[in-house]
């Protein structure tokens, strides 16, 4: 959002930045799912001295907050209308009634989402800058664990055979 208005309107980015006056922008920010841009959204971005707050399409307004980073500038964060706490985006899921983060909507990230664990798939390639003796290590317990996981799940079979006998 920040990013939208120093790149649509430099001039109002620029005058706030200088002396923190009252300024709106009007904002078109890219919306997407699943990773994939799906077309914009648009949005007025209210800023007056060290606040700054989105007016959204769904009639809320929500708060922005600017943190340091570790080497220089700030990062601009979105504060969760529902719990409060700055997160890196909002999420509109499907029949939902309001933009709010990820963990207040309750969904998982993708990743988690869109890899079921499966006992006896392959594992993953070693990842960068991972010690060898460490990705064996790992390897090795995912091992012993669906090792565990499956002889478990073979004597629970066997005991529901014996019962249905």
């Amino acid at each position: 959002m920040i990013r939208a208005v120093r790149e649509q309107h430099p001039e109002a980015w620029q005058r706030w930045q200088a002396t923190g006056e009252a300024t709106l922008a009007p904002v078109s920010v890219p919306l997407t799912r699943n990773g994939a841009s799906v077309g914009e959204v648009d949005a007025a971005l209210a800023m007056h001295g060290p606040h700054v707050a989105a007016r959204l399409p769904d009639g809320a307004s929500v708060a922005l907050v600017a943190k340091p980073m570790n080497i220089a500038g700030l990062r601009w964060w979105w504060r969760c209308p529902r719990l409060g706490r700055a997160c890196a985006a909002l999420f509109l899921p499907d029949g939902a009634r309001g933009f709010l983060s990820r963990q207040a909507h309750g969904l998982a990230h993708r990743s988690i989402s869109e890899r079921p664990a499966v006992l006896g798939a392959e594992l993953p390639s070693m990842p960068p800058r991972m010690r060898e003796e460490t990705y064996l290590r790992l390897c090795d317990a995912i091992r012993e664990a669906e090792d565990r996981a499956l002889s478990a799940s073979a004597r629970m079979l066997a005991r529901m055979a014996a019962a249905g006998a």
